[in-house]
């Protein structure tokens, strides 16, 4: 069996560099676990209070629309 020479095993080491640095992953700040979190219970927080406006609203349509039925 034939030994690969020098070059062609450092060609081959800089390829397997080239691509696992095409492959990484950072995360920056802001991006981790509790970042995730956070953001959840914002879109939460924000679903719920726009359920709740949302029925004020039509509440108060209806009752202005209904007044003379009652």
């Amino acid at each position: 069996m034939s030994r690969d020479t020098d070059t062609e095993r450092d060609e081959r080491r800089e390829r397997r560099r080239k691509k696992r640095e095409a492959n990484r992953f950072y995360i920056l700040p802001g991006q981790g676990r509790g970042a995730k979190h956070r953001r959840r219970m914002i879109r939460l927080k924000a679903f719920i209070t726009a359920i709740l406006l949302a029925a004020l609203f039509g509440g108060a349509l209806w009752l202005y629309y209904n007044r003379n039925m009652m």
